[in-house]
C-alpha cells in the first residue's frame, strides 16, 4: 500500500507541498483511503455502482477492504467477475476525475464518473471475460446471463 500518488503519499517522499485538500470534495486531506472510500463523490459513485449491480450498499473504510468487495459481494461467478472489474475501473475512473480536477480544473460530478464506469467497464468485461457475447442492453441492467 502507499503506492498510490494522492497528496499524503507524495507529502511523505517530500514530493509535495502544496494544498493537501482533496480536489474532489474540498474537505479532507487526500489520501487514497479518502480518495476511494471517504471521499462524499466517492460514496455517491459508490452508491450509483451498488445500485446497479444490485449489492448490498458499499461502505468500505480503506483500500484493503476495497479490494476484497467482490469476494462478499453475493453474485453468482460471471456477475462476481464483472462486479470486481467494475470496482477497479471505477477507482480509476475516480483517479481520473481527480487527475482532471487537480491538473485541468476540470471538475465531474459523480453521475459522470459513474457514467464512465459503466462505459468502460463494458469494453474492458466484454474483451476479457469469457462472456463476450454480453449485449450493452444487459450490461446496462447488469443481466449477465
Amino acid at each position: 500500500m502507499g503506492r498510490i500518488a494522492t497528496v499524503d503519499a507524495l507529502s511523505q517522499r517530500n514530493c509535495f507541498s502544496g494544498d493537501s485538500m482533496c480536489v474532489l470534495c474540498e474537505d479532507f486531506d487526500e489520501s487514497a483511503d479518502h480518495l476511494l472510500c471517504g471521499c462524499c463523490v466517492a460514496s455517491n459513485v459508490w452508491s450509483m455502482v451498488s445500485r446497479w449491480c444490485r449489492v448490498s450498499p458499499i461502505f468500505v473504510f480503506s483500500v484493503r477492504d476495497f479490494l476484497g468487495l467482490s469476494d462478499f459481494s453475493g453474485l453468482g461467478e460471471l456477475a462476481k467477475e464483472a462486479f470486481h472489474e467494475i470496482l477497479i475501473v471505477g477507482a480509476w475512473c475516480i483517479w481520473r476525475a481527480r487527475n482532471n480536477k487537480r491538473f485541468n480544473n476540470s471538475l465531474k460530478t459523480a453521475h459522470d464518473i459513474f457514467l464512465d464506469i459503466r462505459s468502460l467497464g463494458f469494453h474492458l468485461y466484454r474483451n476479457r471475460s469469457r462472456n463476450k457475447a454480453i449485449s450493452w442492453a444487459n450490461w446496462c441492467s447488469f443481466s449477465l446471463m
